[in-house]
């Protein structure tokens, strides 16, 4: 099942937000579960001083060690403010970035939920990304500027208005941005910088996108992993770089 991102102002630059949350490191046990009894509804972490991160997952599942979760996974949400207790449930009072996890296998967040816990002393979001990497996902952006990332798997990205920059590395999956906007105040930017091989911008160009296709839609491809932007056929990739709307 995707994963289905829904970003906030506070969540717009998606990696930038969540790596700040890592380095708050807000969970100083393993967490609690509502209600106290299996099967649980809630697994809920930080937020035990007012304005502290938090972490929220929400679903039908059961917990044993070593084995882990077993069950459906409904939601992941991150934030501030949480409040509640296993008796009555939880919630947080700001939520800063939801994840849809549509009901899929809780067994697959084993890894994920084990790295935000940071035990150890350290948040590791690689487990989180790599969850990302295997479902795919769907990220949606806000009015403002924001920043989506791809996880290695079949991403989908939807900026919505503003100034967005879509961020790309090696072995970026099949990608799709649905809005991409080249216009004043919707001026986004493919961020290609990241790709090993990829020299710079006339590379990307010249050697990765099918620049001379005037019917296709524009594709960017290293043979293996492929970007498309809906609306805009190869040639308009001519016009993106005139903008200054690429980097590599």
């Amino acid at each position: 099942m995707v994963a289905k991102i829904y970003q906030t102002s506070a969540s717009a630059d998606l990696l930038g937000y969540l790596n700040d949350w890592a380095e708050d490191d807000p969970l100083s046990d393993h967490g609690t579960f509502s209600p106290a009894t299996s099967p649980y509804e809630q697994w809920a972490g930080g937020g035990e001083v007012a304005g502290d991160y938090s972490v929220l997952l929400e679903g039908a599942f059961t917990y044993q060690q070593p084995a882990g979760f077993s069950g459906t996974a409904q939601t992941l949400t991150f934030g501030v403010d949480l409040s509640g207790d296993p008796s009555s449930g939880f919630s947080i009072g700001t939520e800063q970035l939801e994840i849809d996890l549509g009901g899929s296998s809780a067994a697959a967040l084993n890894y994920a939920i084990y790295g935000l816990m940071g035990t150890g002393g350290t948040v590791n979001l690689s487990y989180l990304y790599s969850y990302f990497a295997s479902t795919g996902t769907e990220q949606y952006g806000t009015s403002g500027n924001d920043k989506q990332y791809s996880f290695a798997g079949n991403d989908t990205f939807t900026g919505d208005a503003g100034n967005d920059t879509f961020v790309f590395d090696d072995g970026w999956g099949d990608d799709a941005i649905t809005d991409f906007g080249d216009t004043s105040g919707d001026m986004d930017v493919l961020d290609f910088s990241a790709v090993s091989f990829i020299t710079d911008v006339d590379d990307l160009v010249y050697t990765y996108s099918n620049y001379y296709d005037t019917t296709g839609v524009l594709t960017i491809s290293d043979g293996t992993n492929t970007l498309t932007l809906a609306g805009y056929v190869g040639s308009d990739i001519l016009e993106l770089q005139s903008n200054g709307q690429l980097l590599a």
